[in-house]
């Protein structure tokens, strides 16, 4: 027994050392503090990965930090960006610090479509920039087949950098690990109660490209919306219980592997739970919960009011399942609700590649760089209903993840004649699954279905119709694509005149865009392809829609993915519209694509929603049908052939456009006036053309040069010119034949009404010359002066009065001029250092402004809508000057007179601090709990019965600027109702006050 210890101590002694020696070794586990993201409301709501998947500490903390569905508030992000490299994290994991420091990155937090932000981009402030330039700040949606959010809204902050040590919010640097603030305003919260959360990437610029990150599913900020202040909530399991393997009976639908190979829901796939009843008091109530393949098939619904609901359930892959009939109380936990579904529809077959009754191969496509070089066509395969709605789909899949480039799923095999396909979990693409990406979380359950199969080159026929019942499993079906002719253009570019064609070569490059139109004028398919220098002609074909290969940005393939489909150009007669643009033509030709009305698509600047959505402005403009650089002569009509697969051969004679060679001059208001140096050294020149109608059919672009120069010129060839200095390259463009007139705006100039008086008549081939002045305008001087309490006393962002800006290293302003009939005339934003009493500055007119004239916010949020106003100086007028500085008020707007001979005004305006007043604003639950009260309403009134300013509260917190005064207050809730309260509270200028207020 001895011996038998002693062995015993020896081997503990061993294991010891064997773990001691194993710990010695292990390398330390690498903590990064990384880019955070939180929202208020939803301080206890947590990030999504919190007790993920289980919720415990969620369903006991979420009442503190609800919004009550169909509300008005406000959403407060809290941002807080490192300067941790994640492009080194991913390339080189072991390196033992990624830390630089300066890195350049941008913020995209995507918002669930349920929530509703109205006035679009102007219900969105930011500590980080005042700028509301597209490439600055944005709000927009995403398409549908987004792979991130689809349909979402996605709200970016760009051209951020993050740095370790002298932060200069003018030049948009932020100091590392310091918070700043994204409010939106104007929201409206959704109607379906559940726990919602917001997806954020991050963009990291390397020197060459760029890369976007998750800041990993776990850290996204949720906010749980309740349909009641005392709000139940459901939870349970979804199970499976199918026949096909009845041997897994009772598993959760998860992403385990199990014994005979079988998943039962494929990672990346998801499900939703959808709650629908009524309250106790006859109100409808919804609800609803994603779960992804990694929650073992757990869910909570969350927000429900006392009521009865009946449960929807669906998943990837699996029949809809519905329960009846489970009721709950206020504030009752409901648990182990387990909700078993069976196996959906798997619809699988063969398509074929026919010509006239034989099996063909399905052969190469060809792209828009490399008209020569082949490449494997892409097969979609999609099942309907008899009303045509799209139900399962063949998909986009994420190929690249840094870029996020998609591309579809199924390729086909050039040398093969048929392609099999299945489908089951590829139903209802949604962003909701808890997850970085999107992805499908429904099946096919009973009904008829349509089976169509697209491919560019090809038509379908016949449309196979499957009838499924609630035991069928799987159905099988062959589908034929018969192979179509299509047609064949040689280009022949030409010089001279109508009457005397001269073969030219092409003097830029460029993008040669064939479209095909039919009867009733829609696009029945085109071709992009791009042509060098040099070339005499060019051939091109076009087989239909080929929608992939096509397009060169990502957003144009996946914007054209969701209205046109690939396929080939069914026997009749066409017209044929061919331009050569310098430059991409992507948005013409989705415009064409999107616009069934051949007038609507010469309309420019483009209007088209769905691309002015997607698109800045200034992409957009790039734009226009009207400036070929070679121009169609003739109607040209062609027509192919029944299925032949043999080309409709046809030649297109272009003609070289015309163009203007314009030369601009700064000059002083004397008279005879005198050429001066340009005052603005780099400033955008934008020159717009008008036809003989008035109509604008495109903008070109100069610069303002630096000394010596004295001219610009600027030519639709494509190219600038200061002086006699080297040629610039610009985008090229032509002009058809026409009287044309030209406006200029640039900043700090007027346009001299003499010069730009003059017609420019345009012909084939010519190039018009002519010289323009433009007029150096006024130069306001503005020295502001700041005061508390009528005092003169330095303006400081650090103090707690403007903690919405504290971590940066100056104040933010908004300068506003207006004429006497309100006109918005010129603006400028400014960035005004701490510690100063007074500050100056030079407005000269608009100087790529981005905005109509501002909102102001809670007396402190400045926000405008983004409108890109055009470069121009400041003429003769009677002007009214607008002062916008958080945390101060200007009284009276300044008054300024500009006459002829003004070249500097000088103006003083003096700002007074405002007070702060701050607070909580609490409840008591059922349970006799003071708990934060979010999205009540808090007004402040003066005591004669004037609204001045009201906030929305935010985790019970809430914040406002008012001037001197005496005030009375009032909360409002939805659930709760108004009340008073008469506090006669005297505040004085710049004053910080605090007051709580409970509902009893």
């Amino acid at each position: 027994m001895v011996a038998f210890i002693k062995r015993f101590k020896t081997l503990i002694l061993l294991y010891i050392l064997m773990i001691s020696f194993f710990l010695l070794n292990v390398k330390p586990v690498k903590l990064f503090k990384v880019d955070n993201v939180t929202v208020s409301p939803g301080k206890f709501s947590h990030f999504l990965g919190k007790n993920f998947p289980k919720s415990d500490l969620i369903v006991l903390e979420y009442p503190k930090s609800i919004i009550l569905t169909k509300t008005k508030g406000e959403l407060l992000f809290n941002v807080t960006l490192t300067n941790l490299n994640q492009s080194d994290i991913f390339h080189s994991p072991n390196k033992q610090s990624y830390a630089t420091s300066q890195i350049n990155k941008s913020i995209t937090i995507y918002i669930p479509p349920e929530f509703e932000i109205g006035n679009g981009i102007s219900s969105i402030w930011t500590s980080f920039t005042n700028d509301y330039n597209p490439q600055s700040v944005s709000l927009s949606k995403t398409q549908i087949n987004d792979p991130i959010a689809p349909g979402w809204w996605k709200l970016s902050i760009e051209k951020l950098t993050i740095v370790t040590c002298n932060p200069n919010v003018k030049e948009r640097k932020f100091l590392a690990n310091t918070t700043q603030y994204i409010r939106i305003f104007n929201v409206t919260s959704p109607s379906i109660a559940g726990r919602y959360f917001f997806k954020v990437f991050i963009t990291v610029y390397t020197s060459s490209s760029y890369e976007v990150f998750s800041i990993g599913t776990e850290n996204f900020p949720t906010i749980i919306v309740s349909a009641g202040l005392n709000p139940a909530y459901i939870s349970g399991v979804i199970k499976y219980c199918g026949k096909l393997k009845p041997h897994l009976y009772g598993l959760p639908l998860d992403s385990t592997q199990h014994f005979d190979g079988t998943i039962l829901l494929p990672n990346g796939y998801g499900g939703k739970v959808y709650a629908k009843g009524f309250s106790e008091d006859g109100k409808i109530i919804e609800a609803q919960a994603y779960f992804n393949a990694t929650a073992k098939g757990r869910y909570v619904l969350y927000g429900l009011e006392a009521g009865t609901y009946n449960i929807t359930v669906q998943a990837a892959g699996y029949k809809t399942k519905i329960i009846e009939g489970i009721s709950v109380k206020a504030g009752q936990s409901l648990e182990n609700v387990d909700i078993y579904m069976e196996d959906g529809l798997e619809v699988s077959g063969v398509v074929y590649s026919k010509h006239r009754g034989i099996e063909v191969s399905w052969g190469y496509t060809y792209n828009y760089m490399n008209p020569f070089t082949s490449k494997k066509k892409f097969i979609r395969i999609e099942v309907t209903d008899l009303n045509e709605n799209i139900l399962m789909e063949t998909p986009l899949v994420l190929i690249d993840a840094l870029h996020l480039k998609t591309k579809p799923r199924d390729e086909l095999e050039p040398s093969s004649s048929i392609y099999k396909f299945s489908l089951r979990y590829e139903s209802n693409w949604d962003g909701h699954i808890p997850q970085d990406y999107a992805n499908y979380t429904s099946g096919l359950s009973s009904g008829d279905y349509y089976i169509k199969a697209y491919v560019s080159g090809y038509v379908q026929i016949y449309y196979p119709v499957i009838h499924v019942t609630n035991e069928t499993l799987m159905v099988k079906v062959d589908v034929e694509l018969q192979k179509t002719s299509y047609f064949e253009f040689t280009i022949y570019f030409m010089e001279g005149s109508i009457n005397r064609l001269i073969p030219s070569y092409t003097r830029v490059s460029g993008f040669l865009y064939a479209e095909i139109l039919d009867s009733m004028g829609k696009v029945a398919g085109f071709n992009i392809s791009y042509v060098p220098v040099g070339v005499k002609n060019f051939t091109i074909q076009v087989h239909g829609f080929d929608l992939w290969n096509r397009f060169i940005n990502e957003e144009s393939k996946r914007i054209a993915w969701i209205y046109a489909r690939d396929k080939g150009l069914l026997p009749g007669n066409y017209k044929v519209n061919i331009l050569f643009i310098n430059g991409s033509v992507d948005i013409i030709a989705l415009n064409a694509l999107l616009v069934a009305s051949p007038e609507l698509r010469e309309i420019f600047p483009i209007q088209t929603q769905t691309l002015t959505t997607a698109f800045p402005q200034q992409i957009l403009e790039l734009a226009s049908r009207e400036t070929s650089l070679y121009i169609q002569l003739d109607y040209v009509a062609a027509s192919i052939g029944y299925f032949c697969n043999s080309p409709s051969i046809t030649s297109i004679k272009l003609l070289k456009a015309g163009g203007l060679d314009v030369t601009f001059y700064s000059i002083d208001w004397e008279k005879p006036s005198l050429i001066k140096p340009w005052r603005h050294p780099g400033a955008p020149i934008r020159i717009e053309i008008y036809n003989s109608k008035g109509n604008l059919i495109s903008s070109i672009y100069g610069v303002q040069p630096p000394p010596p120069y004295a001219s610009v010129r600027v030519s639709t060839e494509g190219f600038m010119q200061w002086g006699n200095g080297p040629l610039f390259p610009i985008q090229a463009i032509g002009l058809k034949p026409d009287i044309y007139k030209l406006k200029v705006y640039t900043l700090g100039y007027l346009e001299d009404f003499h010069t730009f008086s003059y017609d420019l008549p345009v012909n084939y081939g010519t190039i018009t010359d002519s010289k323009y002045n433009l007029i150096i305008g006024a130069s306001i001087e503005v020295t502001l002066i700041f005061k508390t309490e009528g005092i003169f006393t330095p303006i400081n962002n650090q103090l707690p009065y403007v903690w919405p800006i504290n971590n940066l290293d100056a104040t933010p302003a908004r300068i506003e001029l207006f004429n006497e009939n309100g006109e918005f005339k010129a603006a400028k934003l400014i960035y005004i250092p701490k510690d100063l009493n007074q500050f100056t500055f030079n407005i000269f007119g608009f100087n790529s402004y981005c905005g109509n004239p501002r909102i102001l916010w809670t007396n402190f949020y400045d926000t405008v809508d983004a409108i890109m106003q055009k470069d121009y100086g400041i003429k003769e007028d009677t002007y009214l000057l607008r002062v916008s500085i958080p945390g101060y008020y200007q009284s009276n707007l300044l008054k300024i007179n500009i006459c002829s001979c003004s070249d500097i005004v000088s103006v003083v305006q003096s700002v007074e601090r405002i007070a702060y007043i701050h607070g909580e604003v609490l409840w008591i639950n059922q349970y006799n709990e003071a708990l934060p009260l979010s999205w009540a309403s808090l007004t402040v009134y003066s005591t004669n019965g004037f609204k001045e300013v009201y906030t929305f509260t935010i985790d019970g917190k809430y914040g406002m600027w008012v001037t001197a005064g005496k005030y009375d207050f009032a909360v409002y809730h939805p659930s709760l109702g108004s009340k008073y309260f008469e506090a006669g509270l005297i505040i004085s200028w710049g004053s910080t006050i605090g007051i709580d207020f409970i509902y009893g």
